[in-house]
């Protein structure tokens, strides 16, 4: 079976589902937003407290101590509702998948089914349902949430110093 084949399989059986994994996504990008904003809104902390008066220290640290805690809150938020998406997901898509995959053995001649035993059929269509789920989980948590985290870092980096953010994409390079 060619790459294409199976990239156009995963593209069609996901379709229906775009919405939840783009609310995933959503979750994804929210939290690599926070990997890099509530340090830096800590630096933005620290450095004004040198310039801070007894009379003004409200009007100037209020605004990112309460920015810092709403994104603390936001992100606790933002996990619960991944994990109703993934609860929604998860069976719905293996629901699917079996529909999809037995109308396509379905398709298939005779000869098919004398030549493999239908155990191993089974287990073949019973592997694909539970690891296209896991698989959409990873691309999506661990490898286009982390790009997105990677970016934004170097992004805040940028801005504090072009030096160290270079050295932040050398070391990620590295590793």
């Amino acid at each position: 079976i060619s790459n294409k084949v199976i990239i156009d399989f995963f593209r069609e059986t996901l379709r229906p589902f775009r919405f939840l994994m783009l609310g995933q996504f959503t979750v994804g990008l929210v939290w690599a937003v926070d990997l890099s904003l509530r340090p830096y809104l800590l630096k933005i902390i620290v450095d004004k407290i040198p310039e801070i008066t007894q009379t003004n220290v409200v009007h100037e640290l209020l605004p990112p101590i309460a920015f810092y805690m709403g994104m603390s809150f936001l992100v606790t938020l933002m996990f619960r509702f991944y994990d109703y998406i993934w609860l929604m997901l998860n069976p719905l898509l293996k629901r699917h998948l079996g529909g999809t995959l037995m109308n396509k053995m379905m398709m298939h001649s005779l000869t098919l089914f004398q030549n493999h035993f239908a155990g191993n059929l089974a287990n073949k269509i019973k592997d694909v349902m539970s690891g296209m789920p896991d698989l959409v989980k990873i691309l999506i948590e661990k490898f286009l949430s982390h790009i997105l985290a990677f970016l934004i870092a170097t992004l805040a980096v940028w801005t504090i110093n072009y030096q160290f953010s270079v050295l932040l994409i050398l070391w990620i390079i590295v590793f």
